[in-house]
């Protein structure tokens, strides 16, 4: 096939492809713009998940009518000179792409009047071009109106997730936004009601404003003296409050909201051993250092970033964190390696020992060699023989000795009984002594009203209470086996976090999985024997999983023929 030039319209379709990604990446890129004209308040409105509206106002300097033809020109930007100014790019936009992709995709109208004008400008672009362009009274700053998203891109159209999700997706990017710029004011509406109200001033009023107060007041603050050109600040939560996933993480660098694998792993590793497997902490963290040390310039949506001295980023956020919970004795003082998470480094070799999954393959060569394989069938009738750290079960059984983890069995044992709850229609609720208001992250709120009859199927009893918090009159059931009574705002958080745009199928499983790990014994319960016994037979009983409901290992078994081997014994 011939080499040829492409089209204009088709290779700004391309470009458009890389910038606007969903109908929040559309929000993200005129809320950036806003910043950067100085703007104050910063409104968002949100129709049908984002393909019906999107209209972004602010209060900022506005855009001169002589340039506004300019302004969706590709390339086309008033925030970078020459090459040099890559080097340390103060502003969060600078490719001069946004409102040219969005305009590729959408029909745009904009109403716009800089500070200098008496009087502003309006126009409508479709397919790229403006179509109409009209003087018009404005009080000031730039209100932009994104509608039928993707009406010329019907192959994007299909990818989309559920209007539901794609609403959930702006409630977090907002709050995030307003975490970032606290003394900016933010506000929400989806489907014309207010998901989201950040006054501007402080960051505490921003916390509350997304968390609410319950939560807001249990951060503790992040302010430890910078050791060199990194400096970290602002606010983690205690082990004790923690999500099933990482939304609830938000990092700012030099004043950019950036996804980083490196700098999440930094702060997983402050809480080394303080949260369980699965688990994950608030955070809002400020990143400070050098313009020289960052390239923003690596991807089109300029959410990932690269760092010059990635270690030293990683150890400062690590110290900072760490230091905030063990100044407050919530973690020991005492530090592990500070060590960035890479493949390749050497393992650790320690000596060899037959420890498998279960009856799965045993090590014959170094561990970072050994093929581990779930096993076949069930463990054999185990008998337990004591407790190890208040965290593993040692059972004696017919093949060897076995070591089981006591919370991830007790919860896989909690898992299966309420899915056979749920398919004998057996699930059922425990009235509260008095109702409880709940408060939600504006995520968490778009979810509830889609998931309403799910929840009441689990075993939940609640009513809206407001725009952002709900009333809940009944919770599911104590499991049998299960801790006797369940938190209700820990609980219906969990479930709205981790159960957002699934089919009912994969919905019950994240549901029951998130119940069953709040509802288990945890790692440093001391047990009885007699619980230990009766843990052990429920897990027998359900034919010994080797993994909990999150993928993780139940079970490690140590063959008798590896100890006669290692005792010299035939």
């Amino acid at each position: 096939m011939a080499i040829v030039q492409l089209p204009p319209e088709v290779a700004v379709k391309i470009a458009a492809g890389e910038v606007v990604e969903r109908p929040g990446s559309v929000a993200k890129e005129l809320i950036e713009n806003a910043i950067d004209a100085g703007a104050s308040r910063i409104g968002v409105e949100v129709e049908d998940g984002g393909t019906g509206l999107i209209r972004v106002t602010d209060d900022g300097c506005g855009i001169p009518a002589a340039e506004l033809e300019l302004a969706f020109a590709r390339h086309a930007t008033s925030k970078l000179r020459t090459a040099a100014d890559l080097e340390a790019v103060p502003t969060l936009g600078f490719r001069g792409e946004a409102l040219a992709a969005i305009a590729a995709v959408a029909q745009v109208e904009i109403v716009t009047r800089a500070a200098d004008e008496p009087v502003g400008v309006a126009a409508l672009v479709q397919d790229g071009r403006i179509v109409r362009l009209q003087r018009r009274a404005w009080p000031g700053g730039t209100s932009i109106a994104v509608r039928s998203l993707f009406h010329n891109a019907p192959a994007r159209l299909k990818f989309l997730r559920s209007p539901a999700a794609e609403s959930a997706y702006f409630g977090q990017l907002l709050a995030k936004f307003a975490l970032a710029y606290p003394a900016l004011g933010f506000r929400l509406l989806m489907g014309g009601t207010a998901a989201l109200d950040s006054p501007g001033g402080d960051l505490m009023a921003a916390l509350v404003a997304v968390y609410g107060p319950a939560i807001a007041r249990q951060l503790l603050p992040v302010d430890a003296d910078p050791v060199g050109p990194v400096a970290v600040a602002g606010y983690v939560s205690p082990p004790t409050l923690s999500r099933p996933n990482r939304n609830h993480v938000t990092l700012s660098v030099n004043g950019r909201i950036i996804t980083s694998r490196t700098l999440q792993h930094a702060v997983a590793e402050a809480y080394h051993l303080a949260l369980s497997s699965g688990r994950h902490p608030y955070a809002i963290l400020y990143i400070r250092l050098p313009p020289a040390d960052l390239d923003v310039n690596v991807h089109p949506t300029k959410a990932e970033v690269r760092f010059r001295r990635d270690r030293q980023v990683f150890a400062e956020i690590l110290r900072a964190v760490r230091g905030a919970l063990s100044d407050r004795g919530l973690i020991s003082a005492v530090t592990t390696p500070m060590e960035l998470p890479a493949t390749d480094t050497p393992a650790f070799r320690q000596p060899e020992l037959d420890l498998t999954i279960a009856n799965g393959a045993s090590s014959s060569s170094s561990p970072s060699e050994t093929e581990v394989r779930p096993p076949v069938g069930r463990a054999t009738i185990l008998r337990p023989v004591g407790q190890v750290n208040d965290a593993f079960i040692v059972a004696e059984g017919v093949q060897g000795i076995y070591l089981v983890d006591q919370h991830r069995a007790h919860e896989r044992i909690l898992y299966e009984r309420i899915l056979a709850a749920r398919d004998t229609s057996a699930q059922h609720s425990q009235l509260l002594l008095e109702p409880e208001v709940v408060e939600l992250t504006p995520v968490q709120a778009a979810a509830l009203d889609g998931a309403l009859e799910r929840l009441a199927a689990l075993g939940f009893t609640l009513e809206r209470f407001g725009d952002r918090s709900c009333l809940v009159r009944a919770v599911p059931g104590p499991i049998r086996g299960g801790k006797p009574t369940l938190a209700p705002a820990t609980v219906l958080r969990d479930v709205l976090d981790v159960a957002q745009d699934l089919d009912e199928h994969r919905w019950w499983e994240r549901a029951a999985a998130t119940i069953a790990c709040r509802s288990a014994v945890m790692a440093g319960q001391t047990l009885s024997p007699a619980e230990m016994r009766e843990l052990i037979g429920d897990f027998e009983t359900i034919g010994s999983p080797p993994l909990c409901p999150h993928g993780s290992p139940t079970l490690l078994h140590l063959g008798y023929s590896h100890l006669l081997r290692q005792f010299g014994r035939s």
